[in-house]
């Protein structure tokens, strides 16, 4: 799992690079490395939430939160498969 992760968060670096490289100030460049930009913010956004949210409901219950790196990784998976669905203007339109 930790593995998808990382190779997502690499897959959008490189496409960031390339894009820098290919599309430069254009703006397709810009349009397409304000996406990818936005999906990670998003993604990284979700998922620490999520998880904070879990965190303090189980410090609320008194119980230790261990599992709070995997209810990151989840919500961090899900949270780009939510990226991925979004059509255009984030209105939730499948295009």
């Amino acid at each position: 799992m930790p593995r998808r992760i990382t190779l997502l968060a690499l897959a959008i670096v490189v496409l960031h690079i390339v894009e820098a490289l290919a599309l430069g100030r254009s703006p397709s460049g810009t349009l397409f490395g304000n996406i990818l930009q936005i999906t990670a913010s998003f993604a990284a956004t979700y998922a620490m939430g999520k998880a904070a949210g879990y965190f303090l409901l189980r410090r609320r219950q008194g119980i230790h939160a261990e599992e709070v790196a995997s209810v990151y990784r989840k919500a961090l998976q899900q949270a780009f498969g939510l990226a991925r669905n979004v059509g255009p203007g984030f209105s939730g339109e499948r295009s």
